[in-house]
């Protein structure tokens, strides 16, 4: 739907904001990664890549 940002577009808006408070690490929320019961996250590897293209670790799960 136009006018609404979808995943991608709110990730890294959120990063860019961040950036200047001395964002190095993102988790990506432990929901994202499940794979049994509900459906994977189709956006997750675009967001990631996303996040790291402006310098920010990606660590996959909040649970490490």
């Amino acid at each position: 739907m136009r006018g609404f940002p979808g995943p991608r577009q709110r990730g890294r808006r959120l990063v860019e904001k961040l950036l200047p408070h001395g964002l190095n690490v993102v988790h990506l929320s432990s929901c994202m990664m499940l794979e049994d019961d509900y459906p994977r996250c189709p956006h997750k590897e675009e967001i990631k890549r996303i996040i790291e293209k402006k310098g920010v670790r990606v660590v996959e799960g909040t649970h490490h």
